[in-house]
């Protein structure tokens, strides 16, 4: 496999493999009924989020890195490759994700409100600070239905996924090196504009804050 020239790329991809190394020491060792078992009382903070299991936290994780890879940073790197302008835009319609205390007759215009919000934070507000608030915040929010977790899979099989899946980013990263991922835009009109370095480092920060329900999770 060709080297990969982006500097930003190799460090989040070794970021997502070192994430993925944290996940599976969390839930090594553990036996298929714990891995089923829901919470009793679960946080109103991260509403449906808070009923998870385990199992369906890891599978949520595997479907969100399925789901970006191939639907999201893949395309672009296909834009980019026909000479096509590399940029996807993804509307509240396609992409549901937003805080269920939004009333649904209100979604339309919050829409139309995080869209102009994300067009003039960006230029405002540093990319630290925005990647802390994906790490850190909480609220009920809707889970798109390409990213809802599958409950009661076996625990070997959810193990051997999130032990092999990163291999498939590796190897499409892997196929265009010299690629210039700087360039390929993704934006959501709740979640913003971001380019694919940038989805890649979301990818293990979203992994980081189900870790951290995880551990909420077994010390319960």
């Amino acid at each position: 496999m060709a080297t990969i020239e982006d500097k930003e790329i190799v460090s989040g991809l070794e970021r997502a493999r070192a994430v993925r190394a944290r996940t599976l020491e969390m839930l090594e060792g553990l036996s298929q009924e714990q891995m089923n078992r829901r919470p009793t009382h679960g946080s109103w903070l991260d509403g449906e989020k808070g009923k998870w299991s385990l199992g369906e936290h890891a599978d949520h994780i595997l479907r969100v890195e399925d789901h970006m890879r191939t639907e999201i940073i893949g395309k672009l790197i296909e834009m980019s490759a026909s000479n096509s302008r590399p940029y996807l835009r993804k509307t509240l319609a396609e992409i549901r994700l937003i805080s269920t205390l939004i009333p649904r007759p209100l979604q339309g215009p919050a829409e139309v409100f995080f869209q102009l919000s994300n067009k003039v934070s960006r230029f405002v507000v540093p990319r630290w600070v925005v990647e802390q608030l994906f790490r850190h915040t909480r609220f009920p929010a809707t889970t798109p239905e390409p990213w809802q977790p599958r409950a009661g899979r076996p625990r070997d099989e959810l193990l051997a996924e999130l032990t092999t899946s990163l291999d498939l980013m590796d190897e499409m990263f892997g196929k265009v090196p010299g690629a210039d991922y700087q360039h390929m835009v993704f934006e959501h009109t709740v979640v913003g504009r971001h380019t694919v370095p940038q989805l890649l480092r979301i990818i293990s920060i979203h992994e980081e804050w189900h870790q951290d329900r995880i551990t909420e999770l077994l010390k319960a």
